[in-house]
């Protein structure tokens, strides 16, 4: 439904693209280790754990409508075991877009993502990552969130720290 299938493509913020992986537990890619800012790339694999729509107040239509929202989690894998979660909350804000927050949670901290993405069907899609905490604390970069099949996607942060 386009709900459903909407919130897969928002947010597989289900952060999204391949396992790239390597590096101490979670799958990271580290380049340049001097005095200034650095690069990481993230990168894992999603699984849709959870889509709740909040139609706005007083909305008799089961059809979506601009106000609307739409709160989606996520399990983030790499090597095939889960190693973090998310938490997407969006709200229509036109038939074909949506502005989506999430909170990324990984072993080694938080991203917070915030962007506009499609509002129904699947597709592929960047969005800002504002900050983090704890590893990534002060950090800003993007994030590409592929939808894939059967509830699953891919989502890669490149992050500079």
């Amino acid at each position: 439904d386009l709900v459903r299938t909407g919130a897969l493509a928002l947010i597989r913020i289900t952060v999204v693209v391949a396992v790239v992986a390597v590096a101490p537990a979670v799958g990271i890619a580290s380049a340049a280790a001097g005095a200034g800012p650095r690069s990481e790339t993230l990168a894992f694999r999603t699984r849709l754990t959870n889509v709740k729509r909040v139609p706005i107040a007083g909305q008799t239509n089961q059809k979506p409508v601009v106000g609307d929202s739409v709160v989606i989690t996520d399990q983030y894998l790499a090597h095939g075991k889960v190693v973090g979660h998310d938490i997407v909350h969006c709200i229509l804000a036109t038939r074909r877009t949506s502005l989506c927050t999430a909170a990324v949670s990984l072993p080694q901290g938080q991203l917070e993502l915030q962007g506009i993405g499609p509002a129904g069907g699947s597709g592929d899609f960047t969005i800002a990552v504002t900050g983090g905490t704890r590893a990534y604390a002060h950090t800003s970069g993007t994030a590409t969130i592929r939808s894939g099949p059967h509830n699953t996607g891919t989502e890669t942060f490149r992050l500079r720290l």
